[in-house]
């Protein structure tokens, strides 16, 4: 079967309809009419019937165009492959993390990733959630590393890890000398937050809502860094995932301690564009984040359980 023999197929399907689907096809109406014609008479089948929505594939009609979709992605795979083996066989490939994640995930994924891979060209875009997903929905980036995922049509999501929230303070505060901190008491104290947009305040906001708790938030704040640096001068307190806070914490900069009753959790996934079809060295680099995000988690580096 030749490639426009299923394009037809697919495009007839996604349309239901014969004159949309030639337009899209850029043949006449006819043309597709015959080309359709020709498939079910190659192969015995209906492929395709008229009801008064338009033109529905039948029982066998849509195990074709399931056939004829997972064809053409894989003859769009390996174009893609070829030419960017072509390209002094080095593949530029964009990974997008938000702020939270970047400081401890983004230098051991790019010295495992250039180690499996060394002619590879990595581009690391940093954003918040948003803003990443919109990036990777459009194709402008083939790799996301994200926490909230605002209805995503494309691939599904990875669970890579789920992390647990941290009160963060000055490194000799007493109130972080405990091993947990219920968050009856850490709505006592002065709390610097991400603004009512932000995706990790929602998520805590809501937890403390259905807790009956009403948080003391003094400052609103969407940086992490003058975040840290008031928290370790203890004028104030936030609350921040591990990954967020781990290389402070390492250099005795703040202290951090769990939050419990309720515990706050969040999980980290992973995702690929559909804007656009996957390299094999694109799934690679998929695999080597969440393998470097998960060995973290292992070496004690980043507070979470593995999905």
């Amino acid at each position: 079967m030749k490639t426009q023999s299923l394009k037809a197929l697919v495009e007839v399907a996604k349309y239901g309809n014969i004159s949309r689907a030639a337009i899209s096809l850029q043949v006449s109406q006819p043309r597709l009419s015959q080309t359709i014609s020709e498939i079910e008479t190659a192969y015995g089948e209906v492929l395709f019937q008229r009801t008064g929505r338009g033109i529905l594939p039948t029982a066998a009609g849509e195990r074709a165009v399931e056939i004829a979709r997972d064809i053409l992605s894989d003859l769009a795979m390996v174009k893609a492959e070829m030419i960017a083996n072509a390209q002094n066989n080095t593949e530029l490939i964009v990974i997008g993390v938000t702020p939270s994640v970047g400081p401890i995930l983004v230098p051991p994924m790019i010295m495992a990733l250039k180690q499996a891979m060394p002619g590879l060209t990595l581009r690391i875009v940093e954003g918040y959630s948003g803003v990443i997903q919109r990036s990777l929905t459009d194709g402008e980036l083939d790799i996301a590393l994200l926490y909230s995922i605002q209805s995503y049509s494309g691939a599904p999501a990875d669970r890579v890890l789920v992390e647990r929230m941290l009160l963060v303070g000055a490194p000799n505060d007493p109130v972080l000398d405990h091993p947990e901190i219920p968050l009856w008491d850490v709505a006592k104290l002065p709390l610097i937050m991400p603004s009512r947009t932000h995706g990790l305040r929602k998520l805590i906001d809501r937890e403390a809502r259905r807790a009956g708790i009403e948080l003391n938030v003094v400052f609103e704040m969407d940086s992490l860094t003058p975040t840290l640096d008031l928290c370790a001068s203890g004028n104030a307190y936030s609350i921040l995932p591990s990954c967020a806070v781990a290389r402070d914490t390492a250099l005795g900069l703040v202290k951090a301690r769990p939050i419990v009753d309720p515990d706050i959790k969040r999980t980290l996934n992973l995702l690929t564009t559909t804007a656009h079809p996957l390299t094999s060295a694109t799934r690679t680099a998929a695999r080597l984040c969440v393998e470097t995000a998960q060995r973290l988690v292992r070496d004690g580096k980043w507070l979470a359980d593995i999905c």
